[in-house]
């Protein structure tokens, strides 16, 4: 039987994608270079004739092109190197690899636009090297697979990614559907999609994949989702794998994915595909519960069951049917049956919510109080449940309670912040409390907020950015904003020196904590210095906080109107067509830049890990 060994070689990268199923891994660091000889060593005489480099990113260790080669020479038949690319935008590491004895390169790409696949891999620029790197390969006629994450943000460009994908002349594209564990877990709300809007657009990509001749695979797409599709999911034709991690070993992961990773629910015995399929990973079903998973009907036309009842993801369909041709009382009552048997699911606390401006004008007490023990029920289970808390905003603004609907409102942002119709809603009102100043703010600022942050462009904002600017000159700033309109912010740091020291770095992270306990939402819009911070608290900052790293991602770095640039150095520029963040960059570094004498000679400086030099003011004693 043909083996496989999956060697994670350690979990550094010069990435850090949003949705990275190993991104609570980061500060596990490396392997050294003999461990990993010993496993391949170990690998080739238990019998295992392919070798998986994988990570983190492989790619960026120094020593790479000798583990390639070192794992040739003992007898590796095949050597897949799992990459996101962007190494591979380097010709000279492209045949170095191949010379040592590469011969199969599974990218990463997740968007057909830098704007998508930038935006997931937090890195301006990732998705340029990727397709060089992808084209690099091409050239030297190497075996190229390609996997694209599937999250909220490019489910609906799945089609598009494949036409790119097969222009650029891969020979395998598989579509996975995001795990959410790792940084997909802690992004949940606004990285995982659910499994049946993204089903159509992954069965389209496939299609486009199979009409050019070139393999395809869905993962983690179960038979229910993938009608027609059945023969193309990756499961079915994964190797006998071990995998070797850092800290464990797992003989046999084909297995332990079935029995550990991956999950089954009732309904799920009902499908005819129940004894061949793994079902989904069961962090999906856990935060979304089972409503989507429809079971497929046996040859004979019927659904097996033992009992009459009707399943949660049959109430629920029957619910948004007749939501969508009118009907608002039978929705309401298929709605509260699924509710009764799952009292947070969110589909139907949604459309609940939605009924709720329907029927609850007519003012019958006995409305308002179903209303109410629907949400206190969810609400006891899951406290953090954002939708309960919209439709208990709802309830109580439909009810006059202006004030009260606020506070949920506020709350309900706060769980899911990038809700578009939340935040209107908050504004709205606020607007009927006879706040109408506050409510403008809110409804406009979000708007702009959302179309500036919702994409990462970073290097330049636009002047209407300014009126969000929360100007930080001590950690007590922090404490002052806390209780004020609107609950986003945009914190720009501009910290005297003497304020550079540990105890003001302990207090900012404290203070940012005590900011998002509140139901603040923040972004930050240019670095720190690192003299500020331990390790940790500086990679807390980066990771949980997504502060810039560095010039090039500051938000500050320039301010723009209709005509001219100013530079965060003072001099302008006048823009007579569309500017890039790189030629702003250009013309800033033709300036002089506020660099004082205590930065030239912090050690942090001369190392290269702080990406900030603008501080100004008085020396410090860093």
């Amino acid at each position: 039987m043909y083996r496989r060994l999956d060697l994670k070689v350690g979990f550094a990268c010069n990435n850090n994608c949003r949705f990275c199923a190993a991104g609570h891994k980061r500060e596990m660091g490396n392997k050294d270079t003999e461990r990993i000889k010993s496993e391949l060593l170990k690998g080739i005489t238990e019998g295992f004739q392919e070798v998986v480099l994988t990570g983190g990113e492989p790619t960026i260790r120094l020593d790479i092109i000798e583990l390639v080669s070192y794992a040739s020479s003992i007898g590796y038949e095949d050597i897949q190197l799992q990459s996101n690319g962007r190494m591979f935008s380097y010709m000279k590491f492209c045949e170095g690899i191949v010379e040592a004895g590469g011969n199969e390169f599974a990218l990463s790409i997740h968007g057909p636009t830098a704007e998508i696949h930038d935006f997931l891999t937090r890195v301006p620029g990732s998705f340029e090297q990727t397709v060089q790197g992808i084209k690099n390969l091409r050239s030297l006629d190497q075996h190229i697979l390609t996997n694209s994450v599937v999250t909220k943000s490019n489910y609906l460009h799945l089609p598009e990614l494949a036409h790119f994908l097969v222009g650029l002349g891969v020979d395998q594209l598989q579509m996975a559907f995001v795990h959410a564990v790792g940084n997909a877990d802690k992004n949940f709300d606004y990285i995982v999609p659910r499994k049946s809007l993204a089903a159509p657009y992954i069965k389209r990509a496939l299609q486009i994949g199979l009409d050019a001749g070139i393999k395809v695979m869905a993962e983690d797409m179960p038979y229910c989702f993938m009608k027609g599709y059945e023969s193309y999911l990756g499961e079915l034709y994964a190797p006998s794998t071990q995998v070797v991690d850092i800290d464990h070993i797992i003989p046999k992961f084909e297995e332990t994915r079935v029995k550990e990773g991956k999950c089954k629910g009732e309904v799920c015995k009902r499908c005819k595909y129940y004894s061949v399929c793994e079902g989904p990973w069961r962090e999906y079903p856990e935060r979304r519960g089972w409503s989507e998973f429809i079971p497929v009907e046996d040859k004979s036309g019927h659904i097996p069951s033992q009992t009459p009842l009707e399943d949660e993801g049959t109430m629920l369909q029957k619910a948004n049917e007749y939501f969508t041709n009118g009907d608002i009382s039978k929705s309401f009552a298929y709605n509260k049956k699924v509710l009764d048997k799952n009292p947070c699911n969110q589909s139907a606390l949604q459309t609940i919510a939605e009924i709720a401006d329907f029927k609850l004008f007519s003012g019958r007490k006995n409305d308002f109080r179903d209303f109410m023990n629907l949400c206190s029920r969810a609400l006891e289970i899951e406290p953090d449940n954002a939708a309960a808390h919209f439709l208990m905003a709802r309830i109580l603004k439909i009810g006059g309670l202006y004030k009260k609907a606020i506070d949920w409102y506020s709350r309900a942002c706060a769980l899911d912040p990038e809700n578009w119709r939340g935040w209107t809603l908050l504004g709205i009102a606020y607007r009927n409390n006879g706040d109408i100043e506050t409510g403008n703010k809110i409804i406009f600022n979000f708007r702009v907020y959302k179309q500036l942050f919702s994409k990462d462009w970073h290097g330049i904002y636009y002047h209407r950015l300014k009126n969000l600017l929360e100007v930080i000159h001590t950690p007590e700033d922090l404490s002052k904003i806390i209780k004020t309109e609107p609950k986003f912010k945009v914190l720009s740091f501009q910290l005297e020196q003497k304020l550079l020291n540990r105890k003001t770095g302990k207090k900012i992270i404290q203070l940012l904590d005590k900011l998002r306990a509140e139901g603040v939402v923040f972004r930050m819009s240019r670095p720190l210095p690192r003299c500020l911070f331990s390790v940790s608290e500086y990679q807390k900052l980066l990771e949980m906080y997504e502060m810039p790293k560095n010039c090039l991602e500051c938000s500050e770095l320039a301010l723009a109107d209709d005509k001219d640039l100013e530079l965060c150095s003072g001099s302008r520029i006048r823009v007579k067509e569309k500017i890039t963040k790189d030629q702003i960059y250009a013309a800033l570094a033709k300036t002089a830049c506020g660099e004082s004498l205590t930065c030239k000679r912090c050690m942090h400086n001369l190392r290269g890990d702080c990406g900030l030099l603008c501080f100004t003011g008085g020396e410090s004693n860093v």
